[in-house]
């Protein structure tokens, strides 16, 4: 199971602000949060590995010197760790495939306000931030084309209709409760090329 880095804001999942830890995970997963990736798309996004980087598991943990470091600042240090231990190097290419551009529907955006103790499926207070999250539950590359800071576009599990007959489509939702689509067209999607990685030696 991979928690992930905790930025000054934390701690989160019991783990202390200033921290990335991995427990369980592939070496794939790891990559991902060090580069921001969407665990679902680690494997889209990451090209010329070997296979033993998804199937064999590693516990990771990696402290700032400063606790209030921000994730950026974390996830430099996760992939300076990942150059040391493991000898990664790769560089970067963007490839045009198939995937969707979140964009604004016709009539505009709408705002939503939750009551009491509603199930966020997708927490979001950018566009960015919900294209990431939509990219992961579609499992397909979502850029934002909308450009929207700074108001509310959570989705919440009951919107989504999860475990209930007659699910909506995600599509439908976005468009009913936030006044944004997915459209289906090329996008840009970074590839992480793996250069050379090596198994980490025993400490």
């Amino acid at each position: 199971m991979l928690i992930g880095c905790v930025d000054g804001t934390g701690p989160q999942y019991g783990v202390a602000p200033g921290t990335c830890r991995a427990s369980n995970a592939s070496l794939q997963t790891i990559i991902a949060v060090a580069y921001d990736i969407p665990f679902t798309l680690a494997g889209q996004h990451i090209s010329a590995a070997p296979n033993w980087i998804r199937s064999e598991r590693y516990d990771v943990e990696a402290k700032a010197e400063d606790a209030t470091a921000s994730k950026f600042e974390l996830r430099l240090m996760l992939q300076n760790l990942l150059a040391e231990r493991f000898k990664l190097s790769l560089h970067e290419e963007t490839r045009e495939v198939s995937g969707y551009a979140l964009v604004v529907a016709k009539g505009g955006p709408k705002s939503r306000v939750f009551a009491g103790k509603t199930a966020v499926a997708c927490g979001a207070s950018s566009t960015e931030e919900l294209a990431r999250c939509l990219s992961s539950r579609l499992g397909q590359p979502v850029v934002d084309k909308a450009n929207i800071t700074e108001r509310n576009l959570s989705l919440t599990l009951a919107s989504l209709g999860e475990n209930q007959p007659d699910t909506p489509s995600i599509f439908t939702v976005l468009e009913e409760q936030l006044g944004l689509k997915l459209e289906s067209r090329k996008v840009p999607l970074k590839i992480l090329v793996i250069d050379h990685v090596e198994r980490p030696t025993a400490n």
